[in-house]
């Protein structure tokens, strides 16, 4: 008995026919022909770099090199108005004192012209600022602030003053 022979023939795309001659029982031959779909899908995955502040994509990779800009901003209805804090990557808001609030604005993705109005540094800011590194902004405040902030300092990190609050 003779075994039988398959055949497979690939036509266009994912569709194939398989055709197969059987054993040629006393004088008959059987044949056979069975038709298939199949699908092929190719994906191609492109990852793009994503901000780390805000998870959102970052096509350019500009906040990959960038260190983050923190600035504190006054939160009280006679700042208004604030400037640049639109811009912001993140923003928390802290409780200062007598239910008067502060906002450290978290800036990477993009970088306002303009800022403010800056407020002075408080304790409660080492926490939000040492994690992150980068540039802390901040217009003076208590001795004990500062110096909270000046040993909480990563290498890297630099404060400052002086920025410019308002339009001219």
């Amino acid at each position: 008995m003779r075994r039988p022979i398959v055949i497979l023939c690939t036509l266009g795309v994912g569709f194939t026919v398989a055709m197969s001659s059987v054993a040629f029982a006393d004088s008959t031959t059987t044949t056979t022909v069975a038709t298939s779909t199949t699908t092929t899908t190719s994906t191609t995955t492109t990852t793009l770099p994503v901000a780390p502040l805000t998870g959102l994509p970052d096509p350019q990779g500009i906040t990959r090199d960038r260190s983050a800009l923190t600035i504190k901003i006054d939160n009280t209805p006679e700042a208004m108005p604030q400037y640049g804090i639109q811009d912001a990557d993140v923003i928390y808001e802290e409780i200062v004192e007598g239910g008067i609030t502060r906002l450290a604005a978290i800036f990477n993705s993009r970088t306002p012209s303009v800022v403010g109005p800056v407020r002075s540094v408080r304790r409660t800011d080492r926490e939000i600022v040492f994690p992150i590194g980068g540039i802390f902004a901040f217009s003076g405040g208590a001795e004990y602030a500062v110096r909270s902030i000046e040993t909480a300092t990563p290498s890297g990190m630099r404060h400052t003053t002086s920025l410019r609050t308002r339009p001219s």
